[in-house]
């Protein structure tokens, strides 16, 4: 079963209301592309940024399973452009070439000040 994890509770009290929002607008985003993300091999989500070099420094880590891994490359490409498109209606610009999405078998172990996992799915989407 998917299940959607609310912000880290360290963003209310550390960062500046303009940080905040652009947060909830990159978690909105992701709202509405995950589920068709999942439906091509996505396992889970999460996102890693630093908000002093927010957007370029954002990147989004899919979680796939090894077998699942060549489709959804495949589809990265994509999955970039979709990500791009939806962010800047909301005001967010990322500029290309940069590469902001990483497909992984497993999350990273990051500090969890820069890094928030967003959606887990322990089965695979039939």
């Amino acid at each position: 079963m998917a299940s959607v994890k609310p912000g880290p509770e360290w963003l209310s009290r550390k960062l500046s209301a303009r940080c905040q929002q652009q947060e909830q607008k990159l978690r909105e985003v992701l709202q509405k592309l995950w589920p068709e993300w999942r439906q091509q091999g996505g396992l889970g989500l999460a996102y890693q940024l630093q908000f002093e070099h927010f957007p370029q420094s954002l990147l989004i880590h899919v979680l796939v399973p090894a077998d699942q891994r060549e489709p959804v490359l495949k589809a990265l490409p994509g999955w970039q452009v979709q990500l791009q498109q939806t962010l800047f209606k909301k005001g967010i610009v990322l500029k290309p070439p940069l590469r902001h999405i990483s497909v992984c078998s497993d999350f990273p172990q990051l500090d969890p000040r820069c890094f928030c996992v967003f959606a887990e799915h322990l089965t695979p989407s039939g």
